[in-house]
């Protein structure tokens, strides 16, 4: 069984959506809210494969540096932006999981 299918089965959700994503140095995503039907229907997770100490993601009033390794609930719902800050790619997986939709 897959790391993604295991994570789905026990937070007893579907994997909707995955992608693989680079923000190369320097670069930002501006404040925004992810909105419509899709993600109100979905959590967001983001596993941090390649970070520095100069990347940091910001929603609402928390601001966090990600570490490599590290698998993060992210409220997308809510105001978000990022900055890479570093001399390398900030690349994270990131995937979307649908509550209560188990493939029993």
């Amino acid at each position: 069984m897959s790391f993604l299918s295991a994570f789905a089965e026990e937070q007893g959700g579907e994997l909707s959506r995955a992608k693989l994503v680079s923000l190369p140095p320097g670069h930002r995503v501006y404040p925004h809210i992810d909105r419509g039907e899709y993600y109100a229907l979905r959590n967001r997770y983001h596993l941090v494969l390649q970070a520095g100490a100069g990347s940091w993601l910001k929603t609402a009033d928390e601001t966090v540096h990600m570490q490599e390794g590290e698998l993060w609930w992210f409220d997308n719902k809510s105001i978000h932006e990022a900055f890479n800050g570093t001399d390398t790619d900030r690349i994270h997986f990131i995937f979307d999981l649908k509550p209560g939709a188990t493939n029993d």
